[in-house]
């Protein structure tokens, strides 16, 4: 399945054309035909959430789930279990929300640094800066993310399947 880039439009097959560039001989060139908007086609995917189609170019080329849908996914216990998940929880909790450098922080820092953060969600009026800082770095690699939610629906269905089974 194909989607404009412009309005949105899908379609299950691409219609090609010839371009003669003015020749009278071939080779000519074959060149895809462009939406009627005047957009272009691209590779698309059903959102296994929404369900609706959405371009793969925006996500990962790989996922099965839209960026809209990956974005409303996201709650601050889900991005804490992503970065750890991800291994990235010095460059988060001691480089990006605390300013720090990185490579001199040891474990005691980095578990100083995340208890922070965590009595910040939870106590601090002002918790939108936290959930802030959180988004947007989980948010620097949609594709990644997307990839990881992803991932935990399949964990969700797995763990749904073994308890249908069980009972």
């Amino acid at each position: 399945m194909f989607i404009c880039n412009v309005c949105g439009k899908t379609t299950e097959e691409l219609t090609t054309h010839q371009e003669e560039h003015g020749l009278d001989y071939p080779p000519y060139e074959e060149m895809v035909d462009c939406c009627s908007c005047g957009g272009d086609f691209a590779e698309s995917g059903q959102c296994k959430i929404c369900k609706k189609w959405f371009n793969k170019n925006f996500c990962d080329f790989y996922t099965s789930v839209c960026g809209s849908c990956a974005k409303e996914y996201f709650t601050p216990e889900r991005g804490m279990k992503y970065i750890e998940g991800r291994e990235q929880e010095k460059e988060f909790y001691v480089e990006c929300y605390f300013n720090s450098d990185v490579r001199h922080a040891s474990w005691d820092l980095l578990n100083l640094c995340k208890d922070c953060f965590i009595k910040d969600l939870e106590y601090d009026p002002h918790t939108e800066d936290a959930i802030s800082t959180l988004k947007d770095f989980v948010f620097n690699d949609i594709y990644d993310w997307c990839a990881w939610v992803e991932e935990e629906l399949k964990k969700q269905e797995v763990k749904a399947e073994i308890e249908r089974v069980l009972v």
